[in-house]
């Protein structure tokens, strides 16, 4: 193992059973493997974040703020205070409800057209 650590710090090649094992090829691909791995992830942070500003704009055309927190509450499955139930079950549960109905988003979507 010493051998091997020491090889690839001073760059030297590697010679074993009649095979080579060249340190710098070893470090590229390495490092070709790390920055794809990096940018991959970030595509995907990207991704989601987009989808998440997607999901408050539209959200916001139809909720006030405190109305999507109280939704982003229960979605959580937090306790829910008595003045918060009240209030989600007799507004924000019927607005949800008419944006969950099929036909108002076949309406929607032939508008749309």
């Amino acid at each position: 193992m010493t051998e091997l650590r020491n090889a690839m710090v001073h760059g030297q090649l590697l010679l074993r059973d009649g095979k080579s094992l060249d340190p710098g090829r070893i470090k590229r691909s390495f490092l070709n493997y790390y920055v794809q791995t990096r940018e991959a992830e970030g595509s995907d942070a990207k991704a989601r974040l987009r989808e998440d500003f997607r999901r408050e704009y539209n959200l916001s055309l139809f909720f006030a703020p405190k109305q999507r927190d109280l939704l982003k509450k229960k979605l959580r499955g937090e306790a829910l205070t008595k003045t918060e139930r009240e209030y989600f079950s007799r507004v924000v549960k019927k607005k949800l409800l008419a944006l969950a109905d099929p036909d108002v988003q076949r309406l929607a979507m032939k508008a749309l057209q």
